[in-house]
């Protein structure tokens, strides 16, 4: 089987579009597409739906797809343990309080399996102070969930998240699947403080609208908001995946806002004039690997 053809595949999967896949892999889209009718013809089953101007993956194409996610991992894995001097050290990574509380764990994890003798530091902050800790120095690379336009910083986007509402079975709005913004911002909203990079995606969506708001409750934890919303204490607004993997989901219901102004992207972050050291290259690798936007993907 050609490991390409598996390449674009999954970038198919994670677009469900050979066109923003042709667009990121920096191929042609019958290039594209012919990789994946060499796939179905060899494997003799239908991978995906053709639906309208977007592609469903079919049961055989889940399957292959979690195959291909473990293989591509191993081959990750291989290829940066014979890279590895296996040396004893360690390295300092910077990450939003979001990223480290969810995501770092997961990132370091996978890493210490290849770097057994790596120890890693990891400093968590604001999106802001993180920035500024890469600006002055104090750290060379590190994980935000901010959208970020700064000339100064290499900036490698690797996941789009989205953020959702959350609320308690009973309240009048769970009888929708989806609400906007104008149907929130007079309820009883339960947020992260300022400074947390899913509050600032909110608040510059409220304030792109011309909306003022005023939250009843503000805390950095999430679980915290989702339990006082399993008690009907008002709405939170989260990022999906943390919604999906900790909603009372017998007492609550998970809302798509309509706005796409609420999506926002995981990047990684070093100032473009620093070279990172191998192992700090190879840590960014492990981090943003297929592996990892797929796992958060199945929340999709």
């Amino acid at each position: 089987m050609n490991l390409n053809h598996l390449k674009v595949f999954m970038y198919v999967c994670k677009h469900n579009s050979i066109t923003q896949a042709a667009k990121e892999l920096n191929m042609k889209q019958p290039q594209v597409s012919y990789a994946i009718k060499e796939l179905e013809h060899e494997l003799n089953t239908c991978l995906f739906f053709r639906v309208s101007r977007h592609l469903e993956i079919t049961d055989n194409g889940n399957r292959l797809l979690s195959l291909a996610m473990r293989l591509f991992e191993l081959c990750s894995e291989m290829d940066l343990a014979m890279k590895s001097k296996n040396e004893e050290t360690s390295i300092t990574v910077g990450a939003s309080i979001t990223l480290g509380k969810h995501f770092l764990p997961i990132y370091i994890s996978k890493f210490n399996k290849i770097y057994p003798n790596v120890h890693v530091n990891l400093i968590t902050d604001t999106n802001e102070n993180i920035v500024s800790f890469i600006l002055t120095g104090k750290i060379t690379l590190a994980f935000i969930d901010a959208n970020i336009d700064e000339p100064k910083l290499n900036v490698q986007q690797y996941h789009k998240d989205k953020i959702v509402a959350v609320c308690h079975k009973d309240h009048p709005l769970a009888k929708k699947t989806s609400v906007s913004l104008k149907d929130l911002y007079k309820e009883e909203l339960l947020l992260r403080t300022n400074g947390n990079g899913d509050r600032e995606a909110i608040n510059h969506a409220f304030q792109t609208l011309g909306i003022t708001y005023n939250p009843v409750l503000e805390n950095d934890i999430g679980v915290l908001l989702l339990n006082a919303t399993a008690n009907n204490l008002g709405i939170s607004l989260l990022p999906k995946n943390i919604a999906f993997d900790y909603a009372n989901t017998d007492e609550t219901k998970i809302l798509e806002v309509e706005e796409l102004l609420l999506d926002r992207y995981f990047s990684s972050i070093h100032l473009k004039d620093v070279k990172l050291s191998d192992i700090l290259e190879n840590f960014n690798k492990v981090s943003i690997d297929q592996d990892n936007w797929m796992y958060i993907k199945k929340h999709d």
